[in-house]
């Protein structure tokens, strides 16, 4: 066995307010945790590797049950007996370790966001409500830190065997991994991630994408692996207390026209921001410091009671107010000194409200006192929902795409300033209360959260909860079954949603993958039953088969439809991540098709160009608004050199399965301007492009100047025609704008990554190409593709003149003199 170091994917956190776990559970989930199905992770396993566990903090603690520990001697693999331990599995110290997690740990904070549980633990009234995302799931820990507090981990060198095995071995189908390297490429640990995977078809690696956003193309591997799900932060839900001084908002109204007030929870108060809005009208306590039962309870229930600081404990004031039925307490300061100051109220015993909590100026409380003395009856305060609250993908999370143009990150989860559990640097210490937790903030706090949610899908289907969900009649019974790892993440995939700027976006994109995670998009309950769900896990396709399923949806709900593949391991170094290629489409009842991952460019001359998506193991179909209808869903697949190859589909809507298809044809025809190959795919010719070959390419005069203008992942086409063998050519590309464009260049063929005689990445300068370097020679047509980034537009002059000549500035005087002439191979480069 060898280590080496590898960085750990926790970010600065700053001064911004912090979000308590309970938050980062509601998000995942979509819901509050009681009314999603009663999942918790039972007779689950997930798989950690981190700094070490503080197996003394009350997330984790069992006062009956001792922790297995082993210690990797590099020898053999740790072995375990059975275990009893509530949480803890199993402990496996790998070589150059130590035991435990030092203060403040990287480790128990994350394992407390994926798995902590203080159910039932002595002082843990202030700790239980951030409980992590599956608390009823068991750890198999890995320790690969040691004693110095250090930003590495001494991970194996062989994470098939001393990693994953290990971990498998145990009997963990989730991994969770918050940390990795600092390259972009298809390196050693991403070829042996996906090698593992493809073996272990049932086994989900989950990989925090890295903190060096917001750099273009910034995730790190082994998060760039095709097999796994890399997990990038969003940031938001500004609420705050615990030792924060900063204050929230919440709204306030008076004659129901809102205004905003600022405020601090208190410490041991539940959740201020929930899932659901909550209003009530506000009532004065009588008497006014709220020490003793109130005289006007009767009044208090179901609203708002304002109460003075002073004379007894904040929590002794709670627990009065409470009694008397009310909505929640606010307590304005006392302090005329300091009439602007909001106090931190801090518990003072160990009752704990259930209502919500908060702190006031004394500035705002006396203008509160003055509407309740003038307008009796006309003062309410709301506090926001979590979806009220803007939240985007976090500053420091690593941006897509890889290196060979995938999405990635594939997700979103919550990763700045999460609150999670406290190491205490001594594990024969036990400590719990609200001192035992804090907050960190990276892609490593987002990774957990992720890997929490899988292990409740998987606890839905290994529960058998998902009665009646394939999409090949008949639809019934119930299915307890052991789900695949590329179901789990298609189902994962399925749930988010796009945020931020990019809210209401329909395809995946390189700054947050298919979006922020909510699995209450995806598994049904009486809380959202507006959608049905249907799954089909270990489908198998061949090369050129074509597989079809046929639902009759009613009109206007929104149809979903995604699809996951455990690919092929590529080689290490590949320029090419994706092996096995299969094709996603949806057809309307109408004969409108949609493509895998809404691949649509735009040539801002002829319009919209579909396209297939040829680099990615993960599809999307999102068809808003339908006709009612049949609706067909093919997987094809396109190329499959490892044959053949298994699937998983996720589909949610509004529909009924039908058991018969009709069947498949090219659109329109191709419009006479190309041949039908598979029964669904339109081959263009060379002057064509698009879906049904309806969108003509653009002719490039030689020795004119030509200003091509994309927008973000526009494409545009051109072409010329090469009349003599003997004939030469020199193209150049000159971007006007700081940002790099991609360029694909075939002859007598349309270019695609994966048919081309040249492809030139991240072309940010005078480039030129010399047609006698080119690998190719003769008469025919050059087809010419050219592409702005994910990101950003771009502006580029392009100029083809005739002849090769070395020798620029007698007939290309618009440019300053370019780059030597390249010598590209025929295969893509990273």
């Amino acid at each position: 066995h060898s280590e080496r170091s590898l960085r750990i994917l926790k970010q600065s956190s700053g001064t911004k307010a912090k979000l308590r776990n309970v938050y980062v559970v509601e998000q995942v989930l979509g819901l509050p945790r009681s009314k999603v199905l009663g999942l918790s992770g039972k007779n689950q396993l997930v798989a950690v590797t981190d700094t070490g566990i503080d197996y003394s903090h009350c997330f984790f603690y069992d006062p009956n049950n001792n922790v297995n520990v082993c210690y990797e001697t590099g020898l053999a693999n740790c072995t375990f007996p059975n275990s009893a331990n509530r949480k803890i599995s199993s402990y496996t110290v790998m070589p150059r370790s130590s035991l435990g997690d030092v203060v403040g740990g990287h480790g128990t904070h994350v394992c407390g966001t994926v798995a902590g549980n203080a159910d039932g633990q002595e002082n843990s009234e202030f700790v239980t409500t951030d409980n992590g995302v599956a608390p009823d799931a068991r750890i198999v820990f890995q320790d690969a830190g040691d004693s110095s507090a250090s930003e590495y981990l001494n991970v194996p060198s062989d994470l098939k065997v001393d990693v994953y095995s290990a971990a498998y071995k145990e009997g963990a189908k989730v991994h969770s991994n918050s940390w990795g390297g600092a390259s972009n490429s298809y390196s050693i640990d991403t070829n042996q991630t996906d090698e593992f995977a493809y073996l272990h078809p049932d086994y989900l690696v989950v990989f925090a994408a890295g903190n060096d956003g917001p750099f273009y193309a910034s995730v790190s591997e082994p998060a760039v692996a095709k097999n796994i799900i890399s997990v990038g932060a969003s940031g938001g839900v500004p609420e705050n207390g615990w030792t924060s001084s900063r204050v929230g908002e919440i709204w306030y109204l008076v004659q129901g026209v809102r205004s905003i007030i600022t405020m601090i929870p208190a410490v041991f108060s539940p959740p201020i921001y929930r899932m659901e809005r909550q209003r009530g009208e506000v009532v004065l306590a009588e008497p006014v410091l709220a020490c003793q039962t109130l005289d006007n309870a009767a009044i208090a229930a179901g609203k708002f009671v304002l109460v003075s600081r002073g004379s007894c404990s904040f929590s002794e004031k709670s627990f009065f107010v409470q009694s008397s039925g009310a909505l929640g307490m606010v307590v304005y300061n006392n302090e005329a000194e300091y009439p602007d100051d909001i106090i931190i109220m801090s518990p003072a015993n160990t009752f704990r409200p259930t209502i919500p909590c908060l702190a006031i100026s004394l500035n705002d409380g006396n203008y509160f006192k003055r509407i309740l003395q003038s307008q009796p009856g006309n003062l309410a305060i709301e506090l926001p929902a979590i979806t009220d609250l803007y939240v985007d993908v976090a500053s420091f999370s690593s941006r897509g795409p890889t290196y060979d143009g995938r999405f990635k990150p594939d997700l979103l989860a919550p990763g700045d300033r999460v609150v999670s559990a406290h190491s205490g640097g001594n594990l024969s210490n036990y400590h719990c209360g609200a001192r035992s937790l804090f907050d960190m903030s990276g892609t490593s706090m987002a990774a957990p959260a992720v890997a929490g949610a899988a292990l409740l899908v998987r606890e839905y289907f290994t529960a058998g909860l998902s009665a009646g969900n394939g999409l090949s009649p008949p639809a019934n019974g119930s299915r307890a079954f052991a789900p695949s790892a590329a179901l789990l993440r298609a189902m994962l995939l399925h749930s988010a949603r796009q945020i931020g700027t990019q809210t209401g976006f329909l395809a995946p994109s390189t700054r947050q993958g298919y979006g922020l995670v909510n699995l209450s998009t995806v598994l049904p309950s009486p809380e959202s039953s507006s959608f049905i769900l249907r799954v089909e896990d270990n489908m198998s396709v061949s090369h050129g088969q074509l597989v079809a399923r046929c639902l009759l949806a009613r009109a206007g709900a929104e149809l979903r439809v995604t699809v996951a593949w455990t690919d092929p391991p590529a080689h290490f170094a590949s320029s090419r991540a994706l092996i096995n290629d299969l094709d996603l489409t949806v057809v309307g009842p109408d004969g409108e098709t949609k493509f895998g991952n809404g691949m649509l460019f735009l040539d801002l001359e002829q319009g919209v160009y579909k396209a297939r998506d040829r680099r990615n193991n993960n599809e999307q179909v999102v068809w808003q608004n339908v006709n009612a209808g049949t609706y067909v869903v093919y997987v094809f697949g396109w190329d499959v050199p490892v044959d053949p190859q298994t699937f998983s589909i996720v589909v949610t809507g509004d529909f009924e399965i039908k058991s018969t298809c009709p069947p498949p044809s090219c659109p329109h025809g191709c419009n006479g301007a190309g041949l039908c190959e598979g029964s669904l795919y339109c081959r263009c010719d060379l002057f064509h492009v698009g879906e049904a070959c309806e969108l003509r390419t653009k002719y490039l005069d030689q020795n004119v100047l030509v200003e091509v203008e994309l927008a973000a992942t526009q494409v545009t086409f051109f072409y010329w025609n090469v009349s003599s063998a003997n004939e030469t050519w020199r193209l150049f590309f000159s971007p006007q704008l700081p940002t790099n464009i991609s360029v694909l260049l075939a002859f007598n063929r349309t270019p695609s990554l994966t048919d081309h005689d040249l492809l030139l990445r991240s072309v940010a300068n005078v480039t030129d190409v010399n047609s006698s370097n080119l690998p190719v020679q003769g008469r025919g047509v050059w087809v010419l593709a050219v592409q702005a980034p994910d990101l950003y537009g771009s502006i580029t002059d392009l100029y083809l003149a005739s002849g090769a000549s070395n020798s620029s500035g007698s007939w290309f005087p618009f440019f300053p003199s370019p780059s030597p002439s390249l010598s590209p191979s025929p295969s893509p480069s990273p």
